[in-house]
């Protein structure tokens, strides 16, 4: 059962558990938007059964489509909803052993993820560093249950959050042909390396000059690659609103939203 915590005369505000909406009549809702825990990204320590921490992609799935099932029951003929998700790779990190009294708040609310508590078990049919694919999963097993899907908005993201992630890459082996001129020169205290050094008047950029390296035993058997750790993919600077109809003939205020 929710708890109403403020209400105004074309308003209400409710408190509850998204998975016992029963105490909402049918068709009391024009619209809902909602971003969901994503799977195996972070633990609230909501208890047991809490929506993200489930075993499996499926398990997460099938959480989300109940919900979402009593939220198509809550929407009037015309309604709306509107569904943010993001995506994981699977095989998650390592941080077993961590002192939970020396951890911040947001560290306290990541450790019961799987992608840092244990490692993320692989699903059936994918690999460690496969990308899961959850939005669309998701998004194909409510259009499954019923729902109408419209579109697949893209939430770009300019400067999105780097990511760790393990692994090797093949790069090309370079050495250093020139010292740089600030090693020359010497730094001048108080200024960014990045910066050009020895004033207009002549002098340089700091940078190193590099080439590839002619065949060391490490790249020449590799036709002048060496493997090094880290990511061979590029950031993800996306993430994906989904918009979902209980009817075809659904309400839509264009100008509500027009630029």
């Amino acid at each position: 059962m929710g708890e109403r915590i403020w209400a105004s005369p074309a308003v209400e505000l409710w408190q509850a558990d998204a998975r016992d909406l029963s105490f909402l009549p049918d068709a009391s809702v024009d619209c809902c938007v909602t971003s969901p825990p994503y799977w195996g990204l972070r633990a609230y320590h909501a208890g047991d059964g809490e929506i993200g921490q489930e075993q499996t992609i499926e398990e997460w799935v099938a959480s989300l489509v109940a919900v979402f099932g009593e939220v198509r029951r809550l929407l009037r003929p015309w309604g709306t909803l509107w569904l943010n998700a993001g995506d994981c790779y699977v095989g998650g990190g390592n941080n077993r052993g961590s002192d939970v009294e020396s951890m911040t708040p947001k560290q306290y609310s990541n450790l019961g993820s799987r992608a840092l508590v244990e490692r993320t078990p692989v699903p059936a049919g994918l690999h460690p560093g496969d990308l899961a694919g959850l939005p669309w999963r998701l998004a194909f097993a409510l259009q499954a249950d019923g729902w109408t899907l419209r579109s697949a908005n893209v939430w770009a993201k300019p400067a999105p959050m780097p990511e760790s992630v393990d692994g090797w890459r093949w790069e090309r082996c370079r050495i250093r042909l020139a010292p740089s001129k600030a090693a020359e020169q010497g730094h001048r205290p108080g200024t960014d390396i990045n910066e050009w050094v020895g004033g207009p008047m002549g002098g340089g950029n700091h940078r190193a000059e590099w080439g590839d390296c002619p065949g060391c035993p490490k790249c020449a058997p590799n036709d002048g690659l060496v493997l090094r750790r880290g990511s061979g993919r590029p950031t993800r600077a996306h993430e994906y609103v989904f918009q979902f109809t209980k009817s075809t003939g659904y309400f839509s205020d264009r100008e509500a939203v027009a630029e």
